[in-house]
């Protein structure tokens, strides 16, 4: 989400992920992240369970999906 899902250049990058992880890792793996591309890494988790909850209508711009096990129709 944010301005890199709209092609924007931008020192932070805004993350939103939907599925059952674990924090601890993934606090890691955003840590190292940060450190390769030299940007802030922000990000909101949503449990699987909750997706249904995600307002879609107030991203502007609207988010960039990347990846997805559900089946898009």
């Amino acid at each position: 989400v944010g301005d890199f899902s709209n092609g924007i250049d931008s020192p932070l990058i805004d993350l939103l992920l939907v599925g059952d992880f674990d924090k601890n890792y993934l606090s890691e793996l955003v840590e190292k992240a940060e450190k390769i591309v030299k940007r802030k890494i922000r990000y909101v988790l949503y449990s699987t369970a909750e997706a249904h909850t995600i307002d879609w209508a107030l991203f502007e711009p609207k988010p960039l999906l990347l990846w997805s096990s559900i089946n898009q129709k």
